[in-house]
């Protein structure tokens, strides 16, 4: 009968240390593996290549599924789009699901997911969701929405944008809060073995003898044995476990990081391309100017050809050749000279017609 008892106890024993912990692991699992998957859990009337990748038109996606407009109306498919558009930082989708998480809309009602999400937009500038943070604190004056651990993992997120240190602490926060999970289930596992040690013995006959034989002893032995070699299998899987969803949520951040690069290398090029054609819009303007300035410029020597040929007396079409050009030149020179009835200033203004209409005849 001894045997038998110690037989059930170690099995129940071994029920209830076993069932936490593998579903522990199925969720981990579970969870970690959407993440580092959800580009392939797309809608079924999508293919791969005609799904929205940036934030905007998924939240676009979202509102229409939402609403009804241009596509069937779908909450689960609203929810997963908004999801996606928040989770490449668009603050509007964040606040989108704090409201739906706050009035419990497609999801189960969550005022700790809702406060996260209104706390994620708002420091991301949405100007509505501190007023939704301040309003769910202000409604939970005696409840303890978000531990330490939360609020530190929400704020090591927010600063992985701008700051590279920030992913550190964000994988410590991680690993800290995997600790602390697993310390309560196995406290709880503990308590659990205490209350099922004090009802045996608490069942056993006081007739019983309190001493086992040698061979009470090995069986009880051999089943101790079994289960610490469980529990070290299970905690070696629950540490593989950690490691791979830590290495999961650190690719995906890498992922956005570069997401991130590419955006801000086509904004550069965009802004690159404007001022090109800048640039080129400047230089037509310039050669119009320039040649504006030699037409005016041409003008200029014309008219300054039509004063010269009207101060000798010709016609810009009726020029006579150079030695006829010089005779008259002579013979107003004998006018225009000081020493006849001419001045300086006349003088100089016939020397330079002179020179002009020679010019203008010499060209080929």
């Amino acid at each position: 009968m001894l045997i038998l008892s110690n037989i059930l106890s170690s099995s129940l024993l071994r029920v209830l240390f076993l069932a936490p912990i593998f579903s522990t692991i199925q969720l981990s699992t579970t969870h970690f593996v959407h993440a580092a998957s959800s580009d392939e859990l797309s809608l079924a009337p999508q293919s791969q290549e005609s799904q929205p990748q940036d934030p905007v038109s998924q939240y676009q996606l979202a509102q229409a599924y939402e609403s009804g407009v241009d596509v069937p109306l779908s909450t689960s498919d609203a929810f997963y789009w908004y999801s996606q558009s928040a989770d490449n930082g668009n603050p509007n989708a964040k606040f989108r699901l704090g409201e739906w998480y706050l009035a419990g809309t497609g999801v189960e009602q969550s005022n700790k997911l809702a406060l996260e999400w209104f706390i994620k937009a708002a420091l991301q500038g949405n100007q509505r969701a501190p007023i939704e943070v301040a309003k769910i604190y202000e409604s939970s004056l005696e409840k303890d929405l978000l531990q330490p651990l939360d609020a530190a993992q929400l704020w090591y997120e927010a600063a992985l944008k701008d700051n590279p240190d920030a992913e550190d602490g964000y994988n410590r926060v991680l690993e800290a809060q995997f600790n602390q999970q697993r310390a309560k289930q196995i406290s709880s596992i503990e308590q659990l073995n205490d209350n099922v040690s004090a009802e045996a013995n608490t069942n056993q006959p006081s007739t019983f003898p309190s001493a086992l034989t040698s061979r009470d002893q090995a069986t009880r032995s051999n089943l101790t044995n079994s289960d610490y070699m469980i529990g070290a299998v299970l905690a070696v899987l629950i540490a593989i476990v950690s490691i791979s969803a830590t290495l999961v949520v650190s690719r995906k951040r890498q992922i956005l990081k570069s997401g991130e690069l590419n955006q801000q290398q086509q904004t550069l090029e965009a802004q690159l391309s404007a001022k090109d054609f800048t640039i080129k819009q400047q230089k037509r303007q310039l050669q119009t100017i320039y040649n504006e300035l030699k037409k005016q410029k041409n003008n200029k020597s014309l008219n300054n050809f039509q004063v010269a040929c009207a101060l000798f007396g010709y016609t810009p079409s009726s020029i006579p050749d150079q030695k006829s050009i010089k005779i008259r030149y002579k013979q107003l020179s004998k006018i225009y000279h000081p020493d006849g009835h001419g001045c300086d200033e006349e003088m100089k203004r016939l020397n330079n017609a002179l020179k002009t209409i020679l010019q203008n005849v010499t060209k080929p």
